[in-house]
């Protein structure tokens, strides 16, 4: 579950009162559950509720009262709304990880919903759009997952990091949810890299550094013959491109590079930093912040570094 606009709570009450508001919240989530259950928060605005031997009907139940409980809670002081994504892990589940993944997607097109639902004008997709989007992202994340396991669990860690990052910048509801989409699906073309490229134990010749580079032009392929997904292509396109116009494919420098890709680009490499790879150790969480600190304004978003660097230093541990 996640809090709708959260940031407009820091923003307008101050973060003393955010904090207190956090409190009171996972107090009233815990006076509702069972002893048998589990609550927990995940991180900034979200929490996860691990509800035991229940059905799909006693979940709905569950759900809709205590999103109807967390609003009481804070209603005299403001207006607030909870998004809620809910997967039963069964015998037959693929797994706990797997589990987990299904409902925060599940949350994604609760929250489209909920924003299509409040806009009066059209630039916003429909609830059915926005459905329709979750089940193509499903099933190219699946293939993503059989291609190649490590790109599937690493985007899943490049998308945390980047909400809470776009979440900093201010971004809205929409726009972090199309961050996150593009987080989720940033090397989907590495689909059609070789193997003997994708999970070579040395570093890359140069050829094979050009076809490695190849995977965004592919995933924008992808995205862009996919109708519910082809408005993530552009952002996907320019995942790898640098502030100062050194990147691929495109040379895109600045301004010029979707806010979506920079947000992306900067929380990937992050994430990739301090990750083990078949060809070398993974950096440490510090050495990592530094590299990104050295890079701001050359090869990263110097927004969207101290964004994350903000974030991390939040957290005080890589997420």
């Amino acid at each position: 579950m996640d809090i709708d606009g959260f940031k407009q709570v820091n923003d307008e009450l101050g973060h003393l009162a955010g904090d207190e508001l956090l409190c009171e919240l996972a107090g009233t989530l815990n006076s509702r559950l069972r002893s048998s259950d589990r609550a927990a928060r995940l991180g900034g605005d979200e929490f996860a509720v691990l509800l035991l031997c229940v059905d799909e009907d006693d979940v709905a139940h569950i759900t809709e009262e205590l999103a109807v409980r967390l609003r009481d809670a804070v209603e005299d002081r403001i207006a607030l709304s909870i998004s809620i994504g809910t997967e039963l892990l069964g015998p037959a589940s693929a797994g706990v990880s797997d589990v987990l993944d299904a409902a925060d997607q599940a949350m994604y097109v609760a929250k489209q919903r909920r924003a299509s639902q409040q806009s009066l004008h059209g630039g916003l997709r429909t609830a059915a759009e926005g459905t329709g989007e979750m089940a193509s992202l499903r099933a190219l994340l699946a293939a993503v997952n059989a291609r190649d396991s490590y790109t599937a669990s690493h985007s899943r860690e490049v998308v945390r990091l980047a909400r809470s990052v776009s979440r900093r910048l201010g971004l809205g509801e929409i726009e972090t949810i199309e961050v996150e989409h593009v987080a989720l699906l940033h090397d989907v073309g590495k689909i059609a890299i070789p193997d003997a490229i994708l999970r070579k134990p040395r570093s890359l010749t140069e050829h094979e550094q050009t076809l490695m580079r190849q995977h965004p032009v592919v995933g924008a392929e992808i995205l862009a013959s996919t109708p519910e997904l082809a408005h993530l292509a552009p952002a996907v396109r320019a995942e790898h491109e640098r502030w100062d116009g050194g990147g691929y494919p495109d040379g895109l420098a600045g301004q010029a590079i979707p806010v979506a890709s920079r947000i992306v680009f900067v929380c990937d490499a992050y994430h990739a930093m301090t990750s083990d790879r078949p060809y070398r150790r993974a950096m440490s969480p510090q050495a990592a912040r530094r590299e990104l600190a050295r890079s701001a304004g050359t090869q990263f978003c110097p927004d969207a570094v101290d964004a994350l660097l903000d974030v991390l230093a939040l957290t005080a541990a890589p997420v």
